[in-house]
C-alpha cells in the first residue's frame, strides 16, 4: 500500500440499520429527486420542424433530437442504477446479518462442544509432573518435604537409619541414581 494512502486510511464503522436506512430512506429520495428533476426535461420533445425548414434547420432538429434521447435515457439508467443499488444494499446488509449469525452460531456450536473437555495440554502437564515428580521421589508421591521413615529409606522398627546414601556401595563414591 502506498505509505500516504495508509498514513491517510481510517476505520469507518457503520452499522447494519444505518445501512437499511441509507437504502430504504436516502437512495429512494434520491431516485425521486432524479425523476422529478427530469421528468419535465423528459417530456419535453420538440419537433425536427421546430428548428426551420431549411436543411440547417432540419439537421439541427435531428441532432437535438437525437441529443434529447440519449440524455432522457441516461436519466432514466440512473434512476435504474439507484434501484438496483438500494437492492444490492438490502441484499448485502441480509446477506451480512445471515452470515453473522452463521457465524455465531458455528461459535457457539464450537464452545458447547468444549464444555468439559479436558485439554491434552493441561493432561500432559499433569501426567508428566506426576510421573517426574514419583521418579525424583525415588518412586514415591511427593509428601510436602517429610522425612522418609519408611524401609527402603534404610529404617527399621527399633533401628537408625543407614548413613550410606542410597546406591552407594562405599567403594567408588558415587552417588544415587535417579529414575
Amino acid at each position: 500500500m502506498i505509505p500516504e494512502l495508509a498514513a491517510a486510511a481510517h476505520t469507518v464503522e457503520v452499522t447494519i440499520e444505518a445501512i437499511r436506512d441509507i437504502a430504504n430512506s436516502t437512495l429512494p429520495d434520491a431516485e425521486t429527486d432524479a425523476t422529478d428533476s427530469s421528468t419535465g426535461f423528459r417530456n419535453l420533445s420538440l419537433p425536427v420542424s421546430a428548428f426551420g425548414d431549411s436543411p440547417l434547420g432540419q439537421d439541427l432538429g435531428h441532432q437535438h433530437q437525437g441529443a434529447h434521447e440519449v440524455f432522457a435515457a441516461t436519466i432514466e439508467g440512473t434512476i435504474a442504477d439507484l434501484q438496483d443499488f438500494r437492492q444490492k444494499l438490502l441484499d448485502a446488509m441480509k446477506n451480512h446479518e445471515t452470515t453473522d449469525e452463521a457465524a455465531q452460531d458455528l461459535l457457539r456450536g464450537i464452545s458447547q462442544r468444549y464444555d468439559g473437555h479436558q485439554y491434552q495440554s493441561t493432561h500432559r502437564f499433569d501426567e508428566t509432573r506426576t510421573h517426574l515428580a514419583d521418579d525424583l521421589n525415588g518412586g514415591h508421591a511427593y509428601d510436602g518435604g517429610a522425612p522418609d521413615t519408611s524401609a527402603a529409606a534404610g529404617t527399621d522398627a527399633g533401628t537408625e537409619p543407614s548413613t550410606q546414601p542410597q546406591g552407594d556401595t562405599g567403594e567408588t563414591g558415587s552417588q544415587p541414581a535417579f529414575g
